[in-house]
Parts: structure tokens; sequence; C-alpha cells
């Protein structure tokens, strides 16, 4: 992240949002750098954008871990401890 830069918090457990809602401020004074969450309507007209603007890499989202489908389970529980620090993706062969 650049010096002055904003990551942007998309999707997770309530709690990590809420926190990264109320550690905004403190970080924009602290290190100059901006925290802000996004929030995007689920409809298909918005994500099929979201997934264009990432197939053209112009929005790269931080990647954590991929699973195979089948360790499925295992993604998911990892995921549901709150641990991770980007998206968990499951991976499909075929």
């Amino acid at each position: 992240l650049r010096p002055t830069g904003t990551w942007f918090v998309v999707g997770g457990p309530i709690r990590v949002l809420l926190g990264t809602l109320l550690s905004g401020p403190w970080t924009r004074l602290t290190t100059g750098r901006n925290v802000r969450v996004l929030v995007v309507p689920q409809d298909r007209g918005v994500l099929l954008t979201a997934t264009e603007l990432c197939a053209e890499r112009r929005i790269v989202p931080p990647i954590d871990r991929l699973y195979p489908f089948t360790d499925a389970r295992e993604a998911l529980r990892y995921v549901s401890e709150g641990r991770q620090k980007g998206k968990v993706v499951i991976v499909f062969d075929g």
C-alpha cells in the first residue's frame, strides 16, 4: 500500500467490519493511510461490473488462501474462525 493509499475492506465478519469503521480515523491520523469499508449492492449488474474490473486488474482483491473443491469443508472452517487476511478461494477443476 502506498504511503497515502486507501485500503478497502469488502465483506467479512461483522466484528471485522465494525473494527475497520472504528479504527479507520485512527489509522488515518497515525499513518496517513485511508481505511474504508466497501459496500456493494448485490445485484447482477454491479457484480458483473466488479468482475470486469477484477479481470482488467483495475481492482485486485487480496487472496489469503486457495483451496481445491475437495477441501471446501476446511476452507469454510478457516473462514468461520475469522483469521483470514484476504479472500479465501475455492478452486473448481473442470
